[in-house]
């Protein structure tokens, strides 16, 4: 039987109330809890698929908070990297945008004229 395989990448921005945070502890206990709930949830969105079979393959996480070239649009409030500035170090896996007058503005925001704009 032939199985056709996908590799499905999706990234979830998780922000959490640093005062709270110091009194409730982390948003979830182990990395092994995260995977749990993740595939749960998309093996439950499945289920009328008996012929899909989902399993975990990794994860990575990135503080976006201190990276170059990283910051939030000045209009929605998105996280965004700017094209135009990003290194090796800028995580790229946001919203795309650039620094316009100053500020972030995700491509959506920038002005319609600028090469990123969308």
């Amino acid at each position: 039987m032939a199985t056709r395989s996908w590799l499905l990448t999706v990234s979830v921005l998780v922000e959490q109330d640093a005062e709270l945070a110091a009194k409730l502890g982390p948003g979830w206990r182990t990395d092994d809890d995260l995977q749990e709930v993740v595939t749960a949830a998309l093996s439950e969105f499945l289920a009328k698929r008996p012929d899909i079979v989902v399993e975990w393959q990794s994860m990575t996480s990135t503080p976006l908070d201190g990276k170059p070239a990283v910051g939030r649009c000045a209009v929605c409030n998105c996280w965004v990297y700017d094209v135009e500035n990003r290194t090796d170090g800028t995580p790229t896996k946001i919203n795309r945008g650039a620094v316009v007058d100053g500020q972030y503005l995700c491509d959506e925001h920038l002005p319609k004229d600028h090469p990123v704009a969308f």
